[in-house]
């Protein structure tokens, strides 16, 4: 299991999920007593929305990214992205830590994943703090795709592994190690 805090901040994390395989069978379930008819959104269409919509769904597929992180008490998150033309979005989705066995048998890396949400339950910073990141230190992972495009010219491409907190990122003058 991946610890949580040597991770990449998601650009999202959703609490009060009901997710769904290919088959149309629910994997995870949210903690709500009824599900209302979702409103079928973009992705783009949601970030850039005030998300005024209660239950919002994604057009979207999800993907699993890896294994399920372990939170903080009775949380797990299972790590998915989504991807459009314009960008990859790195979503949480928060479960019971108890249901985690349960659900990641049947989870397939190979398979898409459709998602409906409680949206106005989800905050991204006040997520970041309950999971125990330092939220000023923190930047989502589409403000720093936004970040490169704006300084591309004095970047270059390269392998990275996921692990990078301070004691893993090393730096002299302008140059720097991971």
């Amino acid at each position: 299991m991946l610890q949580h805090l040597s991770q990449l901040p998601p650009d999202l994390v959703v609490s009060h999920p009901f997710l769904y395989d290919s088959s149309g069978n629910v994997l995870v379930e949210s903690q709500k007593e009824s599900l209302e008819t979702a409103k079928l959104i973009s992705l783009t269409d949601f970030l850039s929305s005030k998300r005024n919509d209660n239950w919002l769904k994604f057009q979207e597929k999800l993907w699993l990214e890896g294994s399920v992180i372990m939170g903080e008490s009775k949380t797990a998150y299972l790590p998915f992205f989504v991807k459009n033309d314009t960008q990859r979005v790195r979503i949480w989705v928060e479960i019971d830590k108890n249901k985690v066995e349960g659900i990641e048998s049947k989870l397939d890396m190979s398979e898409g994943y459709e998602l409906t949400f409680f949206a106005k339950e989800m905050t991204f910073t006040a997520q970041l703090e309950k999971m125990g990141f330092d939220t000023q230190s923190c930047l989502a992972t589409i403000d720093f795709q936004t970040l490169c495009e704006k300084h591309y010219s004095q970047l270059h491409l390269d392998m990275r592994h996921n692990d990078l907190h301070c004691g893993n990122v090393l730096t002299s003058g302008d140059s720097f190690k991971n």
